[in-house]
């Protein structure tokens, strides 16, 4: 039983919605299409789906409403598809599909591959990445799984590595722009520069992993996933302890 949840405003118009559901009744995979508004929000929607006992529950549209589904189905029985529309190269690239119709042939072979996603400290959690937004540099402090850093940063993004097929270990991995970079109590863990493209000498690129991060800031920053503020600092984020049951690409799922 599939249970579609469609963010129709990443759609270019409703015929192209309509051809979406043409497409997956094609494929013998139709099912009940339901629309988030501010009556019933895409987590009311879900609740409505788990508590209706569907097996299958896909959200269709960008990173905003992929990342709102996955929420509440961290740790559940139910099975997460998604059709993207309008989302991230890491979207695309976490269930190996091109696009919503070779997304829609992964969901009618519904194969599932178990995966942690990245969590904040405040409960909402992120399938692929997170990036801090900056206007202007700003003092960070960031703690690590054993070690210390701080940084005046441009840009930082954290990136959740757990759904890619080759990972065993669940982990974070960290890129961040600095103008200076001071490290301390280093306990075997590598902490190294990048070449940056910028021109400016001055600016580091730093790439590194962990288990968990714990960041403070000189002022608050938002979080935000698609544009959308999910976190702010200061915040921890960590790996989920439950799982999600994603459906991916019939070779990804035999590989994990």
């Amino acid at each position: 039983m599939y249970y579609y949840i469609f963010d129709i405003k990443q759609c270019k118009n409703k015929a192209q919605a309509e051809r979406i559901k043409d497409y997956l009744s094609e494929l013998g995979i139709g099912g009940e299409y339901v629309f988030p508004s501010q009556a019933r929000t895409a987590k009311e929607l879900v609740n409505d789906a788990l508590g209706r006992n569907f097996s299958t529950i896909v959200a269709i549209g960008s990173d905003n409403i992929i990342s709102e589904v996955a929420q509440e189905l961290v740790g559940g029985k139910a099975a997460f598809g998604i059709l993207p529309i309008n989302a991230s190269d890491s979207i695309n690239d976490l269930i190996s599909g091109r696009d919503w119709r070779q997304a829609a042939k992964n969901l009618r072979f519904r194969k599932i591959k178990e995966c942690f996603l990245g969590c904040f400290e405040n409960g909402h959690h992120f399938l692929t990445s997170t990036e801090l937004s900056i206007n202007s540099p700003i003092n960070l402090t960031l703690e690590f799984d054993d070690f210390i850093a701080q940084s005046r940063t441009s840009k930082i993004t954290v990136s959740n590595l757990s759904g890619e097929p080759s990972d065993q270990d669940p982990v974070l991995k960290i890129e961040m722009v600095s103008e200076n970079q001071a490290e301390g109590n280093i306990i075997g863990k590598i902490f190294r520069y990048l070449d940056s493209a910028s021109k400016n000498p001055e600016l580091k690129k730093s790439l590194f992993f962990c288990h968990r991060l714990r960041i403070f800031s000189q002022k608050k920053a938002n979080f935000i996933i698609n544009n959308q503020a999910v976190a702010a600092t200061p915040q921890l984020i960590t790996i989920s302890r439950k799982k999600l049951r994603l459906i991916v690409n019939r070779e990804v799922a035999s590989g994990s």
